[in-house]
């Protein structure tokens, strides 16, 4: 799914867990240790595709998180990725769309709930492309709200903006601003369950949105 080329576009914005870098084995492991200190079971072996095959907060609940617990979860966990910044990597093709989008003059952003520290550490290990910014928010499910301060903090204009994010959660919230979005199907949500959301363009690939946005 695909609009024609908004020739607008000049800033793209990434998020950062399941977009930018694969976290899902360390943010899941995470949550598990979590759990388990708090008395909870750990998720089972099928949890990653049943987790990406389930749209919204409820895809959540396969990782262990019992309604209304992430909230208090997530600062934990985020800490825990700021200690394994070092051992992120990057899905395969990220680093030449990186380069490719710098290179074709975009300004490159990052909007994440992690810790700022994260994103940097795994710029600076993989020899990145520098973002223009990092914005840091960590109000996972009021990224609308995020998304609207980030616009007003580095005054960018919401149609002349691309966010990519990975989860229907990533979509909605930018539909909900009127800020153009991209589905990252690599990453957490499956093809399909992001093409149900409805975003401007979905790409299965880094390298497919690189070329799109460059030839």
């Amino acid at each position: 799914m695909r609009k024609p080329k908004e020739k607008k576009i000049s800033t793209i914005v990434f998020d950062f867990d399941g977009t930018l870098a694969d976290t899902f084995e360390i943010t899941a492991a995470a949550i598990a240790s979590i759990l388990e200190r708090r008395g909870y079971p750990s998720p089972g072996a099928e949890t990653f595709q049943k987790f990406r095959e389930t749209p919204g907060m409820e895809a959540y609940q396969f990782l262990g998180v019992p309604d209304g617990m992430f909230d208090s979860v997530a600062p934990e966990v985020n800490a825990i990725m700021a200690e394994k910044a070092a051992d992120l990597q990057p899905f395969s093709g990220i680093p030449e769309m990186l380069h490719g989008l710098k290179e074709a003059k975009y300004r490159l952003g990052i909007l994440t709930s992690n810790n700022a520290s994260t994103p940097k550490t795994f710029i600076k290990n993989h020899r990145l492309p520098k973002p223009s910014f990092i914005y840091a928010d960590s109000s996972v499910f009021g990224k609308d709200q995020a998304m609207l301060a980030m616009l007003a903090e580095h005054h960018l204009k919401a149609d002349e903006t691309l966010y990519v994010g990975d989860e229907t959660r990533d979509i909605l919230a930018a539909q909900k601003i009127g800020l153009p979005v991209a589905g990252a199907a690599w990453g957490y949500h499956t093809h399909l369950v992001l093409e149900y959301a409805q975003p401007d363009y979905l790409f299965d690939q880094p390298l497919e949105l690189m070329r799109y946005f460059t030839e």
